[in-house]
């Protein structure tokens, strides 16, 4: 029995990035032989176990053959006759097929150490369009390590846009690699080699329709290129996305609740800061949708963000009317209520139209919102 480093850790370690999570490939054994040793079985597609007592993960080295559709439509063979250079081979990507022994010795059959220098990403073979899931990894890698996509890695995307297995991806591991590509510094090259690749539309139609003209596009890359957080990139998006407050749409971009409202929310922001129109009600109703009362702490993060987005931009009117709505919700806030409250204490109806007057009274107030 053989034991090497794979994967992620090795390609880290050579970039001179501090490795995390180890993962491991075992050549010459198996699952009886494994379960010997005290290992725990967890791989429900193919054999994987926890070290006794490190709880890393042990895989063996298994051969894949497309026999179906989608992520999941495949043989696995894990015989303990499959070699090193057969478990790297099925990998991905060049630079994630090196592996390193209990020596520190680097096995790298597929020349990954060279495309990590040329800050390449190339796919090991052609193998690579049996998963649709490689398109959106690919999009991720660009985003987190800033790499430029092999030509022929590219035309294989541009292939696999056309034959419909991405649609048979869940909706829970597109967010799931959109989510991590939005952690990354140079997340705008996600989007750029979906594009690219003409694979935005079939990922995310209804942002893909929002970004047709190659100058909306350009925008939308710039936006992203001027911002500094994974939350602050998400509400970018949901801006694009629709110019009417809606969680409907939202939900192409993500499922989490709490995410959702947030980006709902940002959007009744935008609506709220640019448009002239809404009368001294609606905006309350914003207000309350906002939660300025509640947890006026998530509206200043949210609106922290947008301002950010807006000056470098450079739309000093938008940002103007958003430091005025700033400045109006703490107002609104910190409206002393202890007097109105004391008048209308038996009178509940009485007592909720005052208080929605006085807030009526000093939104009215607020020229710069007007």
């Amino acid at each position: 029995m053989q034991i090497y480093r794979v994967g992620g850790y090795v390609r880290d370690k050579l970039l001179g990035v501090k490795p995390h999570d180890c993962d491991y490939v075992v050549i010459g054994s198996t699952p009886e032989q494994m379960l010997e040793q005290g290992y725990q079985q967890v791989g429900k597609f193919f054999p994987v176990f926890l070290h006794p007592q490190t709880q890393a993960e042990y895989a063996l080295a298994r051969t894949e053959f497309k026999q179906g559709t989608g992520h999941t439509g495949f043989q696995v063979n894990s015989s303990p006759h499959v070699s090193l250079e057969q478990d790297l081979f099925r990998r991905d990507l060049t630079i994630n097929a090196i592996a390193e022994d209990q020596d520190g010795n680097i096995i790298d059959p597929y020349h990954g150490q060279a495309d990590l220098k040329q800050k390449i990403l190339r796919h090991v073979s052609t193998a690579f369009a049996d998963d649709p899931l490689r398109v959106l990894r690919v999009a991720r890698f660009a985003a987190k390590l800033n790499f430029s996509v092999a030509k022929e890695t590219l035309f294989l995307m541009q292939q696999m846009a056309q034959n419909g297995e991405g649609l048979s991806l869940s909706r829970e591991r597109v967010l799931n690699e959109l989510n991590k590509a939005l952690e990354c510094k140079y997340s705008y090259n996600f989007f750029s080699v979906l594009r690219k690749t003409h694979n935005l539309g079939v990922f995310f139609p209804t942002l893909d329709l929002k970004l047709k003209s190659d100058k909306d596009f350009t925008k939308f890359i710039h936006d992203l290129q001027t911002s500094t957080n994974q939350l602050q990139r998400y509400q970018l998006i949901a801006l694009y996305l629709n110019t009417a407050p809606t969680e409907k749409n939202l939900t192409e971009i993500s499922k989490d609740k709490r995410l959702l409202k947030m980006l709902y929310q940002t959007q009744l922001i935008r609506q709220l800061s640019e448009n002239h129109q809404l009368s001294p009600e609606n905006q309350l109703n914003h207000f309350k949708q906002l939660d300025i009362w509640r947890n006026y702490a998530q509206f200043a993060r949210l609106c922290t963000n947008y301002a950010e987005h807006l000056n470098s931009c450079q739309q000093t009117n938008s940002l103007k009317r958003l430091k005025s709505l700033i400045h109006l919700a703490q107002e609104l806030k910190n409206v002393p209520l202890q007097k109105i409250v004391s008048q209308h204490s038996e009178q509940p109806a009485k007592l909720a139209q005052a208080i929605k007057q006085l807030y009526l009274d000093l939104i009215s107030q607020t020229k710069d919102l007007a």
